[in-house]
């Protein structure tokens, strides 16, 4: 080939690359890049030399086009507070006291410590190119990379990390260990399937140990080296292990998330995978049962779920910045998109209108206004609507939900409604608002234990037996659990006068056998339980005894035991006489959100802020307020301990958790 032939070519690909770049977002990547200029140019001109890598040179602008929205942090502080992977993932200690030791060693953790690392200006050209070659290798030689489309292999393959982790050459090293899970399915009539191939990678990574917690302090994605090493976190490591892995061998996935619960106060992330027809299936906490919006996230409420992407989305910001100068933090570089539509789970999706008569302020001029879902007492945006007095529309939106509508000045919300129930796929609007009338209340919990704990549910069908033989052959069932227990402490009269000298609880299938303690009266009237022998099925863990069935009988409601087995746990007693019971007392295993005796509680109710109803010391495991405002949010805390707590209101005698 000539000289001039030469040129032409590379004047028409020069063309080619010019239309792509008619954005200018590259432009300004590259002046954003400073003194790291020069390196991104290099990987520039490095696919610019043969016209056969075209699609790598627009690989290469996409990742440079958005490169000035990624960063990542270092510092000896980081350093040190990564290394609570490694303990957790082989101490066995508990998570709360492994953080207690590195802030007592290290101090507590805060991203201002770090030094701000921007990816424009770090990234250099070696590392780049070698994640696109190795990008590139596994989508075109896997037999499904044919049915994958460039913009999704962008998206959801091409990335060098996920969020805000340090850079890392993962690709390779993953696809050595990973790919020959393959070698046996490319031949196969399923192989042109990339589902098929996340199914059996999944079924390879869900094998072993992982080590779950939500008890870690806000740090930074940690990185595909220690995911895959510890296999411990948060659904945001686990998720992200999985993302790395799959994209190392060219199969397109990537991570949905929810800002928050909507009846907790966390958000919850999980692993997308595209099909052949790109068919969102799901996979959570490395899961090997994919399936169809099989996720976790199907079967509870959440208000939106967006999906993540590598690129910002260019649209949204537009929008958003053409009507106001200042956006929350969620919106103000949004590199997601709305999927809410794909997961209608046991909330309906529905659109919802706000007319006139719902707005508390005559003020509100055009611009913005944002959908917010509760956090504790406060509400975080989740959503946004240009703002129309007489029809302003969010669509996309999961109902049964209370949602509060609000404004961005000064850096902070401005609320321009009273709270709002949404429910039904109409999204059917009632306000929440304190009315005149006054109303005394009986509270039993600072949370929703039943959704957020579950461990109550677990008790229903459980039974107390009775039998004269330690070996319970045909034991007499006394008491049966026919409800999910709504307080600490659970009361079950016996009418039998019949006298055993053995009783226990068994817990229904399935269960583990949760529970905390259990208490044998022998008159309804008394208040010390019958001692004896401690009886069950005991775990006999090698290195941990935390959850063994004499905890059940330690006088101690937030110990519990949890049998190693889903079903067949049983404790009791040996009394070592036969006695007549007329009285069963148990407490559920929970995470101490029922209301405890001892602590202070102070109640609020919301009238435009939140209001104050008194502090008061629990003297059981109830606590009453008087003239409290009918219809109203409500909201208690614990000044004495815990974290967990969340908005409610009361109705027909019963706290009802939003």
């Amino acid at each position: 080939m000539n000289y001039f032939t030469s040129l032409l070519i590379l004047l028409v690909f020069l063309a080619n690359s010019c239309l792509y770049r008619k954005s200018s977002e590259l432009d300004k990547a590259l002046i954003l890049a400073g003194n790291n200029r020069a390196e991104l140019e290099k990987v520039l001109e490095y696919y610019l030399q043969n016209s056969a890598d075209s699609l790598k040179y627009r690989a290469a602008c996409f990742l440079i086009e958005n490169m000035p929205y990624y960063h990542y942090f270092e510092g000896e502080l980081l350093d040190n507070y990564l290394g609570i992977f490694e303990v957790l993932a082989t101490s066995k200690k508990e998570t709360v006291a492994v953080l207690d030791s590195f802030i007592m060693e290290h101090g507590h953790f805060s991203q201002n410590m770090l030094n701000f690392k921007s990816d424009i200006q770090e990234i250099k050209s070696e590392y780049l190119i070698s994640n696109i070659e190795c990008a590139f290798k596994a989508w075109r030689e896997q037999p499904w990379g044919k049915n994958v489309s460039f913009n999704d292999f962008c998206e959801y393959i091409l990335p060098y990390k996920i969020d805000n982790e340090r850079p890392s050459a993962w690709r390779e090293r993953m696809y050595e260990n990973y790919n020959y899970l393959l070698d046996s399915f490319r031949n196969s009539p399923e192989a042109t399937d990339p589902l098929f191939a996340a199914k059996i990678v999944l079924d390879s990574l869900s094998e072993g140990e992982k080590h779950f917690t939500t008890s870690l302090p806000r740090l930074p994605h940690i990185g595909a080296d220690l995911c895959e090493r510890w296999r411990t976190g948060s659904c945001r490591e686990l998720s992200d292990l999985t993302v790395y892995v799959l994209r190392s061998l060219g199969i397109p996935c990537g991570i949905d998330f929810m800002p928050i619960h909507a009846r907790g106060n966390d958000g919850h992330f999980w692993t997308f995978i595209l099909d052949i027809n790109r068919n969102t299936y799901t996979s959570d906490y490395l899961d090997m049962k994919i399936g169809i919006l099989s996720s976790y996230e199907t079967l509870h409420l959440t208000p939106k779920i967006y999906r993540n992407t590598f690129s910002l989305n260019r649209n949204m910001k537009k929008q958003l910045y053409e009507l106001s100068s200042s956006v929350p933090h969620i919106f103000a570089y949004p590199r997601f998109k709305d999927v809410t539509f794909l997961y209608p789970s046991l909330n309906p999706v529905c659109s919802i209108h706000i007319n006139d008569t719902l707005w508390n302020t005559t003020n509100k001029r055009s611009g913005i206004v944002y959908l917010c879902a509760s956090q504790k007492e406060k509400w975080i945006p989740i959503a946004w609507a240009k703002f129309n007095k007489e029809q302003t529309r969010f669509d996309n939106i999961k109902s049964d939900i209370i949602f509060r509508i609000a404004g961005w000045e000064n850096n902070e919300l401005k609320f321009y409604t009273d709270p709002l129930k949404v429910e039904g796929s109409e999204g059917k609007i009632y306000l929440v608002k304190a009315g005149k009338k006054k109303n005394t209340i009986c509270l039993l919990s600072k949370y929703e234990v039943h959704i957020n704990e579950g461990f109550t549910k677990l008790m229903v069908g459980g039974v107390f037996e009775a039998s004269n033989n330690i070996s319970f052959n045909c034991p007499d069932t006394i008491a049966v659990i026919t409800k999910c227990p709504v307080r600490l402490k659970n009361t079950l009269s016996i009418s039998s006068e019949k006298k055993y000298r053995y009783m226990r609880y068994k817990g229904p299938a399935g269960s583990h056998c949760d529970v905390s303690e259990v208490m044998f009266f022998e008159n309804k009237s008394d208040t010390t339980a019958c001692t004896g022998k401690i009886i069950g099925t005991p775990n006999n863990y090698d290195f941990n005894n935390k959850n063994e069935y004499t905890n059940a009988f330690d006088g101690n409601p937030y110990t519990s035991f949890h049998y190693k087995n889903a079903s067949n746990g049983w404790v009791g007693l040996d009394f070592g006489k036969s006695v007549s019971i007329s009285k069963i007392v148990y407490i559920p295993r929970n995470r101490d959100n029922f209301i405890r005796e001892g602590d202070l509680y102070e109640l609020y109710y919301l009238d435009n802020d939140w209001i104050s109803a008194g502090k008061k010391i629990a003297c059981s495991d109830s606590l009453v307020y008087e003239n409290i405002p009918t219809g109203a949010l409500l909201y208690l805390k614990n000044h004495t301990r815990g974290n967990q707590e969340r908005i409610f209101t009361y109705e027909n005698g019963k706290q009802v958790w939003w």
